[in-house]
């Protein structure tokens, strides 16, 4: 099993929002509460609460769940909300007590996931809703220069990203009904090798992807790329993929 130690990364883990402002994300968030009419949201793997503070913007009684002591010390700096630790597959709150639960980001990291939705289910009210917010990399479609330089991390999340489909099928097996597929974030970009080391998005803490691989692995993708910079002197470092969403409904 791929663990990333998110009490190490925690410092370093707000860093990519200063690259990118994850409009795709927020845009897919808001809609999702605005349709639910939620008042009280819960979201599991809230991590420094980046979308906790978007959801207190919108309004909404929010409870925030994580299971890195780092991440959550972060997020309660800015945040006075019900922000607890522990596992996604046992969460500390009551039978239906919430209108919303989102996962942003976060479902691959959970051990048990199949338990963790079961959880999800049971902690919303009737009629209440669901949202999942990932990455697909069973999808032979797109490309990504991390998963080109470093194979190790698409190996690694081949394992760890469960497909659309794994996840359509365990909403189902657990009770959730309608479920529906969108693109909540569309990535293109290209950059060059400098811009890349300047924006910090090469260090090994920048994303999971690169966290996830052995100091050995991270070190020969670096060397990859160091020697691709080498011989040619335009080489720009490309991603053209998106993070996808996954809603669905409890029964009334």
């Amino acid at each position: 099993m791929y663990k990333v130690d998110y009490d190490r990364v925690a410092p370093d883990y707000n860093r990519r929002y200063e690259v990118s402002d994850y409009a795709g994300f927020e845009k897919t968030i808001r809609s999702f509460v605005s349709k639910h009419n939620a008042s009280k949201v819960l979201e599991v793997g809230c991590g420094t609460g980046r979308w906790l503070r978007l959801l207190n913007e919108l309004g909404c009684e929010y409870a925030g769940f994580d299971y890195s002591a780092g991440m959550l010390a972060i997020a309660r700096e800015q945040l006075d909300g019900d922000i607890r630790e522990g596992s996604a597959e046992s969460l500390p709150w009551g039978d239906a007590s919430f209108d919303c639960v989102q996962i942003v980001n976060a479902f691959h990291h959970f051990p048990e996931k199949e338990a963790s939705l079961r959880e999800a289910y049971r902690v919303l009210k009737p009629g209440g809703a669901i949202l999942l917010i990932g990455l697909d990399p069973h999808e032979e479609s797109g490309s990504w220069f991390i998963y080109d330089y470093f194979p190790e991390a698409l190996k690694a999340d081949l394992v760890r990203y469960p497909s659309r489909a794994q996840q359509v099928e365990w909403l189902g097996n657990v009770g959730f009904e309608e479920p529906a597929t969108a693109t909540a974030e569309p990535v293109k970009f290209s950059v060059t090798y400098e811009t890349a080391m300047e924006q910090g998005i090469l260090n090994h803490s920048f994303t999971s992807q690169l966290t996830v691989l052995t100091e050995d692995e991270y070190a020969a993708g670096m060397d990859r790329i160091r020697n691709a910079a080498k011989a040619d002197n335009s080489l720009r470092l490309e991603g053209d993929f998106a993070f996808y969403s996954i809603e669905a409904r409890k029964p009334e």
